[in-house]
């Protein structure tokens, strides 16, 4: 199983370098990508059930999704991160 998104910031404009972590509800197995240029990024062998996906980048907020149970192939997440006050 695969999930694919993208991340962007609060104005729209793609964010790379996010990293962007799945852990597995029932087994606890973690597997984690860095978002490219484009802010895409694509985590791949995971197994079906309910993840939670965070998206974590220095001068954001984190962002936390919880998937529901995966029953196919290719789900997509995305997510748009908040810049911190007072970050440059």
């Amino acid at each position: 199983m695969w999930i694919t998104g993208h991340v962007v910031d609060d104005h729209g404009r793609p964010l790379s370098a996010v990293r962007i972590e799945a852990l597995d509800a029932g087994a606890r197995r973690r597997r984690a990508v860095v978002s490219n240029v484009r802010g895409e990024y694509v985590l791949q062998d995971l197994q079906p059930g309910e993840h939670t996906i965070t998206f974590a980048c220095a001068g954001f907020s984190t962002v936390e999704r919880k998937t529901d149970a995966l029953t196919t192939y290719v789900a997509t997440v995305n997510a748009q991160l908040i810049r911190r006050t007072g970050s440059a």
